[in-house]
Parts: C-alpha cells; structure tokens; sequence
C-alpha cells in the first residue's frame, strides 16, 4: 500500500469527510424549526420560507451532480476548500438577510457551496479502502450531528435569535475547512500507479 493510499484510509482523511460532509447538509435538519422562527422573528410569509430552502435544496442537488462529473478533471482539494469558504460566506450573508429575497439569494449559494462538498466527500470516500465502513461512519455522524443541531436549535434561536443558527453553521463550515488538507488532489495521488495490464 502506498504511502498517499494510507493516508486516504486514516481516521484523520475519516473525520475531515465526516466534518465535510455534516455542514454540507446546511439547514436540511434543522428547517421546520427554523421555518418557524423566520415566520415568528421575522414575518416572512410560509410561502416564502418554502421557496428559500426549496432553492437551496435544488442548488444542492444541482452543484452535488455538476460537481461529481468534473470530479476526474479538477484538483479536489482546492474545490473543497472553495466550496467550503462558499460555505462560510453564504452562512455570513444570511445573517444580514432582511427580507426573503435577500435570504434566497445567501441560501442559494449556501446550497452550491453544499452540493459541492458533498461531492467531494462521495469520490474521496471511494477512494478509501473499507468503502462500507467508510459511508457507514459518514451517515453516523449526520445522524448525530442532526440530533445535536435539532435539539440544541430552540435554545440556540431563544438565546440568539436566527442568526445564531447561521453563526454556528459558518464556523463549523470554516473548521471543516481545515480538513482539506486531508483530501487528495486526485484520484491518482491517493490510489497511486496502475499494475501493468490494468
């Protein structure tokens, strides 16, 4: 095993997606309840709220399907990261939203920025060698991750309004950001040279 391949397979490289891959999900976990404190805190009407996060979600899922394509062509660290600090200044930016126009267009990039990361997260996680160990930590920690966002969420919004959601996901977004360095640039560099015939 080469010295790149070991280093995709670590519980370091395991972490970093797991960090990835939890703050790409953005507001999925948390939007009934975050819904509800934009129509208490803020007045925005449902049908406004709905179409906020059903455009993040679709920017998710378009970014997430763009993304995988390119992942052969590109250099996934550098992508990683720019999506992630995408990430941290969609979350910046929904801070200062004051009207539903202006939260769309921050979600919008928020989910971009997810959809991205989620797709780095899927190829790098191919590339380790116990695959279904791999996805298995990864939904592991979503689902924690979850309990933890929505339980502590009323608190959070009772404390410091919505923006403390944003707050917190901007942070987690920058300290997942330091796991980059964890990704490999390619395919390639993690799973080395080809055998001969292959």
């Amino acid at each position: 095993m080469t010295t790149s391949l070991q280093s995709v397979d670590s519980g370091r490289t395991l972490l970093a997606l797991c960090a990835m891959m939890v703050v790409s999900l953005g507001t999925l976990q948390v939007q009934p309840i975050l819904g509800g404190a934009f129509v208490d805190q803020l007045g925005f009407s449902l049908q406004a709220i709905g179409s906020v996060f059903a455009t993040e979600l679709s920017a998710m899922a378009l970014a997430c399907g763009l993304s995988a394509l390119a992942m052969p062509r590109i250099n996934r660290r550098r992508f990683a990261g720019a999506a992630l600090a995408v990430l941290v200044l969609g979350n910046l930016a929904s801070l200062q939203a004051g009207s539903p126009a202006t939260l769309l267009a921050a979600r919008l990039a928020c989910g971009l920025g997810s959809g991205a990361v989620m797709a780095v997260v899927y190829a790098t996680a191919a590339l380790r060698s116990s695959k279904d160990a791999t996805f298995a930590a990864i939904n592991a920690g979503n689902l924690l991750w979850g309990m933890l966002l929505v339980s502590s969420a009323p608190w959070l919004l009772k404390a410091g309004g919505i923006g403390s959601i944003f707050v917190l996901l901007g942070i987690c977004s920058a300290m997942a950001w330091l796991g980059c360095a964890r990704i490999p640039d390619r395919a390639a560099s993690a799973q080395g040279a080809a055998p001969p015939g292959c």
